[in-house]
């Protein structure tokens, strides 16, 4: 089933992460529909550059600040039959990956690398306590990583979450976790549970596959920008998780961050100026204080 559209969580402080996406993106889809997931958590910022220079639309939401990861949720419970894929921000597209995927049918395709207990304890939910509040439930082979999901819009409606999620009331208030014993503060824990729960009870269908690498894990010098054609050897999403320098040169495999930002520059009026000035502001920034060396965004 093949992927129509490309969805991007980004808030303010992650818009260079966001630039860089999408031009990796259109790197391998030039045509392919981009849309914004935009959360204003961290305050309003313009995005009006990557919409009109890089055909990039902004998603629809009742208000604009949903807080970590959950505005994420809300392209799932969009119109029906619109196959998409949600990713964070700080993901690279390294491949023309979508072909390998559109050849699935299910109505979710998630990443299915194995974490270890602890990490499932810390970013998804607690195993002993989800199974004290659900006994049927049965706990799958393995939890995926919410940067980077494939589905099947419509299959999932707001009143699967609402007994989990509280939808604040009022201007600025923020999708809070109900209970936060058993899961943790984002939309990770929940969507794992939610899916793995309705593909239990037949209500909808799911698949692991290998989709993403973190980028921090892949040896120096092992992603070549010289092998970024059309018969790329890296067919996998490549993840930025974690804390992040702000200099992108300061992060392993940084160059693939320099290199797309290079071309998002490139369709700018007087992108070579512009670039050479933002980095010679940056860097004052970080002298004087006003932006950290390292930020989780």
């Amino acid at each position: 089933m093949k992927i129509e559209r490309i969805c991007i969580a980004g808030y303010r402080n992650d818009l260079r992460w966001t630039q860089c996406c999408v031009a990796s993106i259109r790197h391998w889809y030039p045509e392919i529909r981009i849309t914004l997931l935009k959360d204003e958590y961290r305050g309003a910022y313009d995005t009006s550059e990557l919409e009109t220079a890089w055909d990039v639309d902004i998603f629809d939401t009742s208000g604009r600040v949903f807080g970590w990861g959950m505005i994420k949720l809300e392209p799932l419970m969009a119109s029906p039959g619109e196959r998409i894929l949600i990713v964070d921000s700080d993901i690279l597209f390294l491949g023309p990956v979508l072909e390998e995927w559109d050849r699935y049918e299910e109505d979710f395709l998630v990443d299915n690398h194995y974490q270890p207990p602890g990490n499932v304890d810390a970013f998804y939910f607690s195993p002993d306590r989800l199974l004290n509040m659900d006994p049927e439930f049965i706990l799958p082979d393995f939890v995926f990583n919410g940067g980077a999901v494939v589905a099947l819009t419509g299959v999932l409606n707001r009143s699967d979450f609402d007994e989990f999620i509280a939808h604040g009331i009022g201007p600025g208030s923020l999708p809070q976790v109900r209970d936060q014993k058993v899961f943790r503060n984002s939309e990770q824990g929940v969507l794992n549970y939610v899916v793995f729960k309705l593909a239990q009870s037949g209500r909808l269908t799911v698949r692991g596959l290998k989709m993403q690498r973190w980028a921090g894990f892949q040896p120096p010098r092992s992603l070549r920008i010289r092998n970024l054609h059309s018969q790329s050897p890296y067919r996998f999403l490549l993840h930025y998780a974690g804390p992040k320098k702000t200099i992108f040169s300061a992060n392993r495999n940084g160059h693939l961050l320099r290199y797309f930002e290079a071309a998002y520059y490139a369709r700018l009026p007087n992108g070579r100026v512009r670039r050479q000035h933002d980095r010679v502001h940056r860097l004052l920034d970080i002298l004087r204080k006003r932006k950290p060396w390292t930020q989780t965004i």
